[in-house]
């Protein structure tokens, strides 16, 4: 049993696209929305859908907690073990999760990545597993693994998840900011933690960058303690 998590702030249209397309998948039990303090218009509609769709559980924050905080309040909130995280922005469907359940015995301390979006292509990473410091070096040094490694768009083990969460914020102290590159902190650590990433074969997701998006809006704002911590692990 799965559980589909996405966390938004201010997104309607996309993240019912995305329910839409997936609650008739019945490997997934439950669907998360976790609304990060949106305008009451756009929280009004996302109400709705939990009386749409019957798998839909919708919660609101009470404060505005960042994409790191979200992302983790989400996950927490999942009934099951397994959990599948989606940004709001993008949308996967149902040949992504018969791509992981090709990999019949998922292992709790591996994140299932993708290998190609709509927008980049991972396929020289496509079928390895990365683990420990030498793995994130040689993932940092490829271009495109940096990308990678800050996709977000995973496939992993709750717990395992919410253990890698609260060292990275014990670590880079991102929890309530809005730092774009959110998920590569929390990468770094569950490669240095001993944990594994699996680029999926043929795992495909549509990946689009809203105009009002965290990346768009931050990105400047974080760019030179990334390239700082960039810089450390080469």
């Amino acid at each position: 049993m799965i559980t589909l998590c996405i966390p938004t702030y201010n997104r309607f249209t996309s993240v019912e696209k995305i329910i839409s397309e997936n609650h008739t998948n019945k490997d997934i039990t439950e669907i998360i929305i976790v609304d990060d303090c949106s305008s009451d218009f756009i929280s009004s509609d996302l109400k709705f859908l939990e009386e749409k769709y019957f798998k839909v559980k919708y919660f609101k924050n009470d404060k505005n907690l960042g994409p790191f905080g979200n992302k983790k309040r989400t996950v927490e909130l999942s009934n099951n073990d397994w959990v599948f995280l989606c940004d709001s922005d993008n949308f996967i469907d149902k040949k992504c999760f018969d791509e992981i359940k090709k990999h019949f015995e998922w292992d709790r301390y591996t994140i299932y990545a993708p290998s190609k979006s709509s927008l980049l292509d991972y396929g020289v990473l496509s079928g390895r597993k990365f683990t420990g410091n030498n793995d994130l070096k040689e993932l940092v040094n490829i271009g495109i693994g940096e990308v990678f490694l800050n996709t977000g768009n995973f496939f992993f083990h709750k717990d395992e998840y919410i253990k890698a969460a609260k060292r990275t914020d014990d670590k880079y102290k991102i929890f309530g900011t809005k730092n774009p590159y959110d998920v590569f902190y929390l990468t770094i650590e569950w490669l240095l933690g001993g944990n594994t990433i699996f680029c999926v074969p043929n795992f495909y997701y549509y990946h689009h960058v809203s105009r009002d998006s965290i990346w768009n809006e931050q990105n400047k704002n974080y760019k030179n303690a990334y390239d700082c911590l960039i810089n450390s692990i080469k």
